[in-house]
């Protein structure tokens, strides 16, 4: 994510420091990682994102937001290939854990957050994204669809 304004800069700048925080107390906190990694993709520091996604990831493997969010940190990057990679890894575990991919108890009801909140878009948007620049790259996905 570029551009961020400076207020939202400085906003991004304390919840890096409160993960931080949380992480130093407790360093098999696999949110407090993933909450630490939205902050710094948001930020545009999307080397420590993905580290902060990877460190997630170990500590819960079944995290579909870690995945979902280093596909977004990768793609930003112009890395593909692991973007794919994660974004099917997340599409896999969200068709394993069903329709509730927040593993939330059954009982319990799970609160929609506004759009611009929202931490993880498993939508198809990253492959879109990648395949329409692809498409800019080569006018191969064309044909593609044509020779069958």
């Amino acid at each position: 994510m570029t551009g961020a304004s400076a207020p939202s800069k400085q906003i991004m700048t304390r919840r890096i420091a409160a993960c931080s925080k949380i992480i130093d107390n407790a360093s098999a906190d696999a949110p407090a990682y993933h909450n630490r990694a939205e902050a710094r993709w948001r930020k545009g520091d999307l080397d420590g994102a993905i580290a902060d996604y990877s460190k997630a990831i170990e500590l819960d493997p079944g995290l579909v937001r870690a995945y979902d969010g280093r596909a977004r940190a990768y793609t930003s990057k112009g890395d593909y290939i692991h973007a794919v990679g994660d974004a099917t890894r997340a599409r896999e575990l969200t068709a394993k854990k069903g329709s509730n991919p927040k593993g939330q108890p059954a009982n319990v009801a799970v609160q929609s957050r506004p759009k611009a909140a929202a931490s993880w878009s498993l939508d198809w948007r990253i492959l879109c994204r990648l395949a329409r620049k692809l498409h800019r790259i080569s006018g191969r996905f064309d044909s593609i669809g044509r020779s069958r």
